[in-house]
């Protein structure tokens, strides 16, 4: 049997027995004019919430940067979806607005460039993007790979030989002229200063004319700069 507490400060708490009435309230079903509520029109205006719609809507109606829509309340009282739904709406009859994507930018990269494309075209962006790194994958180790990428090497390999060959042997022609020698050692090629053919120790270079030093110093700087620019 169900019991109704009543308790008053200082006294002791009593009990009383319920009737089944006062534990169910029966609602008249009469009172409607539909049978199921699958007949009934989606209700599509929220129930006790005007002032806030009136300031959604507001918000919404701010057509400049920088304004925002903040809502606060509990947690679970449909406050995403009463903006949403607002949002929605205003946007079914407005101009559609571009996409924007912001791509890499090699030379300065924490200043990406920002592409403006018509809606729709930067989801499509980025799966092209996708399917091209995918492709690129396995197009690029296959070219390298390839007989005609080892040929085509090849080729360039001899030219730039043939070339600094050349440039060494024009620049090696022009340093003899001017009693410089293009002396070969285990950790490249370096100019010095030659008499019949022979290497001039630092001992005699001292010994020479002062303006005889500061031209084979101002030549070879010349030829060393050539010398640097042909083996690169």
């Amino acid at each position: 049997m169900p019991y109704r507490l009543s308790h008053l400060q200082g006294q002791t708490m009593a009990t009383n027995n319920l009737k089944p009435s006062e534990l169910y309230h029966s609602c008249d079903t009469g009172q409607f004019d539909f049978k199921t509520t699958a007949e009934l029109k989606t209700l599509t205006e929220v129930i006790g919430q005007k002032r806030a719609i009136e300031a959604v809507r507001f918000g919404i109606n701010i057509q400049r940067d920088g304004y925002n829509l903040f809502a606060l309340g509990p947690k679970g009282i449909g406050k995403y979806s009463l903006v949403h739904r607002y949002v929605e709406e205003k946007a079914q009859v407005e101009d559609i607005p571009s996409d924007w994507c912001y791509v890499n930018n090699f030379q300065q990269p924490h200043k990406p460039h920002a592409l403006e494309l018509p809606s729709g075209m930067g989801h499509e962006l980025s799966i092209d993007m996708e399917q091209l790194i995918d492709d690129l994958h396995t197009a690029i180790p296959a070219v390298f790979e390839s007989e005609e990428y080892h040929t085509r090497t090849q080729v360039i390999e001899e030219e730039l030989q043939e070339r600094q060959e050349q440039a060494i042997a024009d620049i090696q022609k022009a340093a003899k002229a001017k009693g410089i020698g293009l002396i070969h050692t285990p950790t490249g090629i370096t100019l010095a200063p030659v008499r019949d053919d022979e290497v001039i120790n630092i001992e005699e270079f001292k010994g020479l004319p002062e303006k005889e030093r500061s031209r084979i110093e101002e030549d070879t700087e010349l030829l060393q700069e050539r010398l640097l620019k042909a083996l690169h």
